[in-house]
């Protein structure tokens, strides 16, 4: 699973500060969740990425908190530091001094050995691929670097841009979403300049005509407006969580829809424009790429503030009152359907190696017994425990939250603040749209220019917007090159 931009790993806050190389002094740790588990990444003194477990070996703090130097990752509570492939480093406590100031030599590195024999449970397989960061979620002598998902590049020279999207509801109905193409028609209704520019308007609806396909990587729809029209966009699942979009100008782009916990979803969304003679001019103009950066992101942003309300309204009445996912089906509703019975398949399989469902549990049975167990405010019996965290886990209510803070100005996650570091237990912050919008609201008068400027072209729309050339396209050689 793809689970954070490099940038991310590298201190950057958002895409915005990674074009124009904007970020703190002290660069922390990346925390994420993949599936409930809390998981850390870093830098080792090489630049090779280190993933681990939010979790010390020493005393169970979590070590997103600490702060990375030189390549190490020191622990906040006591200073323990892990380095390469993170093993334990240093240990400050070691360094006893005799009544002259004097080190006492000591043989530290049998009891380093030790720490990092009980730490290497939490070690997590971790790869950087073509611009993303993956992890394994699984044995990490089993990763398998060949299964890492791969993009067919075109003929076409593009621009990346990457927005970041958080979401309260579960991966599954973002997955929907994405698979979805009447509702860009019916829903958002040429809401933004790059969906307009299509045809993607309310008035076209009926146009509307989905070839299912099957590729050697996943499943999908190619869309076109009429019967003789020509394709317009193709959209595909590739399992186990990716959708990706193509548009007929070289344009294209993949949602990696990162299941960070019940309830929680991260897309890590990446858009490939065209290179173009005019697009090339533009990019290189100092100030621009961070100006068609803001603009995509926010375009971004009103598309997901559109439908996440509509999602969550879904997930109540779905998963509070019992209502189908699909009763009734209707133009597309095929590829959901079929996307549903590769999950249900993918759990079967789960449930067969005696797992009920693939979120994270607890650490316990990832480290040798401990000196001291794991208890709970109500008690250290070992069935107790075992009671109340799985009617916890039932319920999705954790037995300790954090104060659930949010920074009045920025609207952005907080958690527990605290002087030297902020306990954010729903990992990671909550910092994007559509749960935080309002950065997004700030913007909302740039984007009101945009649109008006846009607008006069809506009557003859071009393939993208029309900064981006276009680039004829039959159906025969379109559907020939489904994007991997």
């Amino acid at each position: 699973y793809a689970v954070a931009y490099p940038w991310q790993i590298d201190g950057y806050e958002t895409p915005l500060d990674a074009i124009i190389g904007r970020k703190g002094e002290d660069i922390k740790p990346f925390a994420t969740r993949l599936w409930g588990e809390p998981l850390v990444i870093y830098r080792d003194t090489e630049g090779e990425l280190v993933a681990l477990a939010d979790v010390c070996p020493h005393r169970s703090a979590p070590l997103s908190m600490g702060k990375v130097e030189n390549g190490k990752l020191a622990c906040m509570y006591h200073g323990w530091e892990f380095g390469a492939k993170g093993a334990c480093t240093d240990i400050p406590t070691l360094h006893t001094v005799d009544a002259d100031g004097n080190e006492i030599g000591k043989d530290f590195e049998k009891l380093l050995s030790k720490v990092t024999s009980a730490n290497c449970g939490n070690h997590r397989a971790v790869a950087e691929h073509e611009g993303m960061v993956y992890i394994w979620r699984g044995n990490v002598l089993e990763a398998d670097p060949s299964l890492l998902p791969t993009r067919r590049k075109g003929d076409m020279e593009t621009v990346p841009i990457d927005t970041v999207l958080d979401y309260n509801v579960d991966y599954s109905y973002i997955v929907e979403n994405n698979l979805d193409s009447p509702h860009l028609f019916y829903l958002h209704d040429g809401s933004v300049p790059p969906i307009e520019s299509i045809g993607m308007l309310n008035k076209n609806l009926p146009k509307l005509k989905l070839t299912a396909f099957t590729d050697d990587c996943g499943m999908g729809h190619l869309g076109r407006l009429g019967v003789n029209g020509r394709p317009k966009k193709l959209l595909r699942f590739d399992p186990p969580n990716i959708v990706r979009h193509g548009g007929v100008s070289g344009f294209e782009e993949e949602f990696h829809i990162v299941p960070v916990a019940p309830q929680r979803t991260r897309v890590l969304l990446r858009q490939h424009l065209p290179r173009g003679p005019i697009l090339s001019t533009v990019t290189g103009i100092p100030g621009l790429k961070p100006a068609l950066t803001l603009l995509v992101n926010n375009w971004n942003y009103h598309i997901g503030l559109e439908d996440a309300g509509i999602m969550q309204g879904q997930a109540s009445r779905i998963e509070d009152w019992g209502s189908p996912r699909l009763a009734v089906g209707g133009l597309g509703d095929d590829l959901i359907k079929r996307y549903w019975r590769w999950r249900s398949q993918a759990h079967e399989d789960l449930k067969e190696k005696g797992v009920e469902s693939p979120y994270f549990v607890e650490f316990s049975g990832i480290q040798p017994a401990a000196a001291i167990p794991s208890g709970t405010s109500f008690g250290d019996d070992p069935e107790l425990v075992s009671s109340l965290r799985k009617d916890t886990r039932s319920r999705n209510v954790p037995l300790i939250s954090d104060n659930g803070e949010i920074d009045e100005k920025t609207g952005a996650e907080v958690g527990t603040w605290g002087i030297l570091s902020a306990y954010t237990q729903n990992t990671p912050a909550a910092i994007f749209p559509p749960v935080n919008y309002k950065q997004y609201k700030s913007m909302l008068v740039l984007d009101d220019i945009v649109k008006g400027i846009f607008q006069k072209n809506a009557d003859a729309p071009a393939d993208f917007v029309s900064i981006f050339p276009k680039k004829e396209c039959t159906e025969e050689k379109y559907a020939a090159q489904p994007i991997e």
